[in-house]
């Protein structure tokens, strides 16, 4: 079978769409016509911009590396939820000091303040680690109209494969 098929006015048309591989990785001129006004675009978006002809290679592995690194770490967090025990029976925490001091007896809350911290950008060796991380990004993050802490909590009761985690 071809997938093709005839569709009167048009000719010869697939009948099916082609399976997506990836993103598309493309470099094209974008906003001028000197020669730094090169750019590598992901899915349609640049990526990065003001390059020359030269170093559109380059930029192209560079962004074909990003996409697998940022899909390796997906796998890491899937990967953790799935040997994690059940997630599903931990309901959401109140504050990330309730998921540190569990996480000292139980190894499911330990794997999942490993998970928050990943999720958040850092990868820890252990549990202090990870919460002082997340202490941290915390900490970093509260303004007068935005309490760190809670936004950093809500990232990791999302983690949670529970109802009670998505009306939290």
């Amino acid at each position: 079978m071809t997938g093709l098929k005839f569709v009167k006015g048009k000719g010869l048309v697939r009948d099916r769409p082609r399976p997506r591989k990836g993103p598309r990785i493309t470099a094209r001129k974008y906003l001028g016509d000197d020669a730094g006004s090169w750019a590598v675009f992901v899915d349609g978006l640049p990526f990065v911009a003001g390059l020359t002809r030269p170093e559109v290679a380059y930029y192209k592995r560079q962004a074909q590396e990003s996409l697998d690194a940022r899909e390796a770490k997906n796998r890491a967090i899937i990967e953790v939820k799935s040997t994690a025990g059940s997630w599903e029976d931990l309901p959401p925490a109140k504050s990330l000091n309730e998921i540190y001091s569990k996480s000292g007896p139980d190894r499911r809350y330990q794997d999942w303040l490993m998970a928050c911290a990943s999720n958040l950008g850092q990868t820890c060796k252990d549990r202090e680690e990870a919460y002082q991380w997340l202490i941290t990004n915390a900490s970093e993050t509260t303004t007068e109209d935005f309490d760190g802490e809670q936004g950093v909590l809500d990232e990791c009761n999302g983690l949670l494969n529970t109802k009670e985690a998505a009306h939290a």
